[in-house]
């Protein structure tokens, strides 16, 4: 036989055989997937699911399924949205897997998804709710024997929309290109993806654990995430035990940036911008009930105000298990008013420490030290939460000057020893003020205004406020002296 001859006879078979697996591959009941699918989402998501579209198989030497208008619908009961919808869904499989039922996935697009993510007024997010049962009569009397496998997935357009009615802000995330893919089934997975979020360019690089990893849970499911949108950016490292559910977080979080006004309109949120940022964490447990531990961050600059927190919180969904330490600095307090809108009294560089920690009835700010320009301040403050909310404080002073805090007041007339420095002290009616009290003592031993100093007899200033009454017992002097405090 003439080579010529031999290839034509080759080719020939070739032919023949791809027309035959096409025959046979038509015999499939495509329906069978179709209802397999709907009941394996519903399960997982508690929600109903719809392929409102078309759901075939197209033959040909790459093999495609092919979904459209496809749709996870919102919590029933719920006016939240649908979860997700996505306008296409197409799925390149091998011929010859397809023979014995099995999906070996070369590429999946996505085109077009949208995640609508909704936290409602009561802090419940959409995503969290429990997953109901599979519907029966969703469910395929014989399910086709399957298996599975992804080499890549390509998503195309679409975004995510995170709205929190609580906080009443949105977050909007618009997809132009991702791409997700794997050597094979037992490789890591790379992905990328680029658009925008919040108005600004995003760019997300990472490596995930592989397909094999992702299906079977035998072990903690390893991630590496880069993020950047504008000047934000963010890094996640670590592990997850469930990724289906979220338990067994084992991450570390670190977050820096320019701006953190920009970073605060990512998330819907306006505030004055203070500067810099930047923070590191561990987070641990699970999404529903997680821990921060080995926090440590910092936001704004010391020319308005640098606020710096490190500590852990043991619930911080609901601000239990709060101990953080805090430290605050501010080379000038009054411009920091202004970005506020606020006339602050202060007229001297501010530095203050505190522990900050809850507590059953409330919170606690205990271990205070604070310094304004020559003054100084330290005690403990406590906020008590109950029905009738209360501000609590015990105080004392080495020295306040009253211009640190913008005061220039004109000395009162001399006052024999014991004498109390103010002679209107006593009751006060705040008929207006009844929705908290006061409750603050403060001893100091000296006051100084216009370079002179006064002496203060040992004892404690005394503020109450009660049912709308102020009381106020006040220092008495011990000596009046003139020269720098």
């Amino acid at each position: 036989m003439r080579f010529v001859s031999f290839v034509k006879l080759l080719v020939a078979a070739c032919v023949a055989f791809v027309i035959a697996l096409v025959a046979v591959v038509k015999t499939i009941d495509v329906h069978q997937y179709r209802l397999l699918v709907v009941d394996l989402l519903h399960a997982a998501t508690g929600r109903s699911v719809d392929i409102r579209g078309d759901f075939q198989l197209s033959l040909s030497f790459r093999p495609r399924i092919v979904a459209t208008d496809v749709v996870i619908a919102k919590p029933a009961g719920t006016r939240q949205p649908a979860l997700l919808t996505i306008a296409r869904v197409e799925a390149e499989i091998g011929l010859l897997a397809l023979l014995g039922r099995a999906f070996e996935v070369s590429r999946l697009t996505l085109v077009e998804p949208r995640l609508t993510l909704e936290i409602d007024e009561s802090g419940q997010g959409n995503w969290s709710r429990a997953a109901a049962p599979p519907d029966p009569a969703r469910r395929t009397t014989h399910p086709p024997d399957t298996t599975l496998s992804i080499r890549a997935i390509t998503v195309e357009g679409g975004g995510l929309v995170l709205q929190d009615r609580s906080a009443r802000s949105l977050s909007v995330l618009s997809l132009d290109h991702v791409a997700i893919s794997a050597t094979d089934a037992s490789t890591p997975i790379a992905f990328s993806a680029k658009g925008q979020f919040g108005r600004l360019p995003l760019d997300v690089q990472g490596t995930l654990g592989s397909f094999v990893e992702l299906e079977n849970q035998t072990r903690p499911f390893p991630l590496k995430i880069q993020a950047s949108a504008g000047s934000t950016h963010a890094m996640v490292d670590g592990r997850i035990a469930s990724p289906a559910t979220l338990n067994g977080l084992d991450l570390s979080i670190a977050l820096q940036g320019n701006d953190c006004a920009e970073a605060a309109r990512l998330f819907g949120r306006e505030i004055p911008a203070l500067g810099p940022f930047r923070a590191s964490l561990a987070l641990v447990g699970s999404w529903s009930e997680p821990a921060i531990l080995d926090l440590e961050a910092a936001v704004g600059k010391r020319e308005l105000l640098r606020l710096a927190v490190k500590g852990s919180i043991a619930q911080p969904w609901n601000g239990h298990g709060v101990a953080l330490a805090v430290k605050a600095e501010a080379d000038s307090p009054a411009r920091l008013g202004k970005l506020f809108n606020v006339d602050l009294p202060l007229k001297a560089p501010l530095m203050a420490t505190a522990r900050l920690a809850d507590a059953p009835d409330g919170w606690r700010l205990a271990e205070m030290k604070a310094a304004v320009g020559k003054s100084d301040l330290a005690g403990e403050v406590s906020l008590v939460t109950t029905a009738q909310p209360t501000l609590g404080a015990v105080l004392t002073s080495k020295l306040v000057d009253l211009e640190d805090f913008g005061f220039k007041p004109v000395l009162p007339p001399p006052r024999t020893k014991g004498e109390a420095l103010f002679r209107d002290d006593g009751l006060l009616p705040l008929t207006g003020v009844t929705t908290f009290d006061l409750d603050i003592t403060w001893r100091a031993d000296r006051v100084a205004a216009q370079g002179m100093t006064l002496g203060l007899n040992p004892g404690e200033a005394m503020l109450l406020l009660r049912g709308g009454v102020l009381m106020l017992r006040p220092f008495t002097t011990a000596s009046l002296t003139s020269g720098t405090p």
